[in-house]
Order: C-alpha cells, then sequence, then structure tokens
C-alpha cells in the first residue's frame, strides 16, 4: 500500500527525509546542551527554533505537498521551493533566531523575512492544488473533505506567521499580540494542516470504509469548529480569561471526538506497521477529548507536555506516515525506524504529567539524549537501503 508517485516525487521525498536527518540531529544538540550546556555557540532558543522549522518546513510539508497531489509538475515545483528555503532559513534560525540584524540601513530579522517567502510558496501549491480541482474531484468524500480541511488550516496558519512578521518588527501590540499569532501560526500549521493532511494520506493508502453522509458532515464539522478554537489552549493560562480557556477546552473536546471517529475506520482498515500512525492519532484525539477538558491540566503550563504531545504528531503521525506511505516493501530498515520513533515518543512520557509514577530525572537526562539519536539513525539506511527511492 503506497502512494503513486514518480521518481522526481521519490526524490524530492528523499531529499526531505535527509532534512529530516539533519532537523534531528538538531534536536539531539538541544537535548545535549540542556544536560551539559554545551550548544556548540548557538542558544538553545535558536536551536530549538532551527530545529521544529526544518521539520516543519523541509520535511514534512514538501512530502505531504507531493503525497496529497502527486502527478503535479506544479505541485512538486512548489515543494521543491518550500525545502530549498527552509534550508536556506536553518542557518538564519541557529545565528538569530526570530531576532532582527543589520541589513544595510534597515534592522530585519533574516530568518522570518525567509519564512515570508515559504508562505508565499504555500499560497502557490494552495492555487495550484485548487485550481486543478483535486480536493474536489480526486479521492473518496472523505479524502475530500479531510485533505480540504488541511488546505484550509494551512492558509489560516500563515495568517499568523504574516502577523508575528508585522507585528514583531514595527513594535505593534506588545508580547501578548506576537503570542496570540505565534500560538495562530503553530496551532493552525500543527493540529490543522500537519494533522489533518497526514490523515488524508492514511485514508487515500488504507481506503477505509466511508462513513454516512451526515457523520461525514458532523465529522467536518467537530474538525473545524475544534481545532479552529485551539490556538487558545497554546497559550499559558496566566495570559487567558476563565472564559477563554473554557472555550479552548471545549475545542480541544471537539476535535479530540472528530479524530477519534476518524481513527475507528482506519484502524479497521489498517494492518501490520500502518496501526503505528493510527494508533498515534487515536491517542492523540483520546488527549485532546478526555484529558484536556480536566481542569487541573493545562498543557501550556507544562514544556514536557507540549514536547511529548508534539512529538505524537510529528513522528508518530506524520512522519511515519509518509515514510510508510512511501516504502514499496516494509523491510527491516523501514520497520527498524518506525521502532525508532515509537521508541523516543515512549521515553518522552516519564517526564509528562501523564506518567503516574515517580522517576529518577537525572538518568533520564542522560538517556533521553542517545535516545533522541535513534530516528536521525534510523533514518539514514532506510534512505539509502530501504527501497525508499524505487517504484
Amino acid at each position: 500500500m503506497v502512494v503513486p508517485l514518480n521518481d522526481r516525487e521519490r526524490r524530492l521525498i528523499a531529499s526531505a527525509l535527509a532534512c529530516f536527518v539533519l532537523a534531528a540531529l538538531s534536536g539531539v544538540l538541544f537535548r545535549v546542551g540542556m544536560q551539559s550546556g554545551w550548544t556548540a555557540s548557538f542558544t538553545l532558543a535558536n536551536i530549538r527554533h532551527a530545529h521544529s522549522h526544518l521539520m516543519y518546513f523541509s520535511w514534512a510539508t514538501p512530502s505531504l505537498f507531493v503525497l496529497l497531489h502527486p502527478g503535479s509538475k506544479q505541485s512538486l515545483t512548489w515543494a521543491w521551493i518550500v525545502l530549498v528555503l527552509g534550508v536556506l532559513s536553518y542557518p538564519l534560525f541557529l545565528l538569530f533566531g526570530y531576532e532582527s540584524t543589520q541589513v544595510a540601513s534597515l534592522s530585519l530579522p533574516p530568518a522570518v523575512v525567509v519564512s515570508g517567502l515559504i508562505m508565499l510558496a504555500w499560497y502557490g501549491w494552495i492555487f495550484d492544488y485548487l485550481r486543478t480541482g483535486r480536493g474536489a474531484s480526486h479521492g473518496s468524500g472523505l479524502f475530500r473533505r479531510v485533505s480540504m480541511l488541511s488546505v484550509i488550516f494551512l492558509f489560516l496558519s500563515s495568517l499568523g506567521a504574516w502577523g508575528i512578521s508585522v507585528v514583531g518588527p514595527l513594535g505593534m501590540g506588545g508580547e501578548n499580540l506576537i503570542d496570540i499569532f505565534k500560538h495562530m501560526f503553530l496551532s493552525y500549521f500543527t493540529e490543522g494542516w500537519l494533522t489533518l493532511a497526514a490523515v488524508a494520506v492514511l485514508i487515500q493508502v488504507l481506503k477505509p470504509e466511508l462513513p454516512k453522509k451526515r457523520t461525514l458532515a458532523v465529522i467536518t464539522i467537530l474538525l473545524f469548529v475544534g481545532i479552529g478554537l485551539s490556538p487558545v489552549l497554546g497559550m499559558p493560562s496566566d495570559l487567558l480569561s476563565e472564559t477563554a480557556m473554557m472555550r479552548a477546552r471545549a475545542g480541544a473536546l471537539l476535535a479530540g471526538i472528530g479524530l477519534l471517529l476518524l481513527t475507528v475506520p482506519l484502524w479497521r482498515a489498517a494492518d501490520s506497521f500502518w496501526k503505528v500512525p493510527v494508533l498515534a492519532l487515536g491517542l492523540k484525539g483520546a488527549a485532546l477529548a478526555i484529558l484536556a477538558p480536566l481542569a487541573p491540566i493545562w498543557w501550556a503550563d507544562n514544556h514536557q507536555d507540549r514536547v511529548l504531545f508534539l512529538h505524537l504528531l510529528l513522528l508518530g503521525i506524520v512522519t511515519v506516515t509518509i515514510v510508510l506511505a512511501l516504502a514499496k516493501d516494509h523491510d527491516r530498515w523501514v520497520k527498524l525506524f518506525v521502532v525508532s520513533c515509537v521508541t523516543l515518543i515512549f521515553f518522552l512520557l516519564p517526564p509528562s504529567t501523564l506518567w503516574p509514577f515517580s522517576f529518577p530525572a537525572g538518568i533520564w537526562l542522560k538517556v533521553i539524549g542517545p535516545l533522541s539519536l535513534l530516528p536521525a539513525l534510523a533514518a539514514i539506511p532506510v534512505l539509502l537501503k530501504g527501497g525508499f527511492l524505487n517504484r
């Protein structure tokens, strides 16, 4: 079960997988820096920005572009542009983060400027996707609804990014307004675009039994409204009123139910290692529907909860789905890669608020650094020997 891609599209995703390796190694550097203080002269904040943006811009997004719209030369071109610009932004995030530097007579944030060019490339891909009627005419009704929702949230996330680009350098609205735009970008990008685009690929490959039209309409509404309220869920509780927090919890509940309704038919259709991303999707839906509404828990206030939740999405759902969808034969290298991703996610659980037992934090800090290497190392034989480039 693979998405039918031509050799050029496979080369694009192979190049994106190389970016995944670099992004993962940056995550290892971040954890080494947290433990030992050695950061290769970069700040921890900038390493984190470089790590996450390379993963977003040069691994996940270009790969999903061609998986959602295979066979389109324009889509492939936009995917390459996004990948290359993401690579160009990587050293800029390492050096400057979101900060400005003097360029001629202007003070500009170079990483943000390049990120703005990436947004323009997103618009090019969205226009081509809509122009060719991909979302309206291809695949099942379920695929069309979910893929179109993902595209809508990709566009909405870009508005948050533009807000950061305008408000920050001009000093408008203060830090609170910057935080609002930042979480608008991050939430719509991760919860909307990445999650739903990966689900659309799962639907495309697994071809689950379609829900009834009324159920399909309910899922669409739950996801659109729930994810639409998600930016507030990512903001620190001290910035929010009780009313805003209640709305965010309601949004999490709605989105979680929507994801669980998608998980059921996908689980029935999945076999072997395909159950891994579907299970991760179910865990994400359950976390949103069950844990987010609980009053004692506000995930944005706990760093380790955010790290766990983000890796469940990026590794467990998005990355595993992309690799399984491209590898014709799920040989030992592909299976080893999937196991490495699951292992890292599991070891991110103990420091979170979900872990019910005490754990030795000192030992965990020593162990999690080497464990963070596993997906990066396991991705190399997948790229070179795992049939990743073979049709």
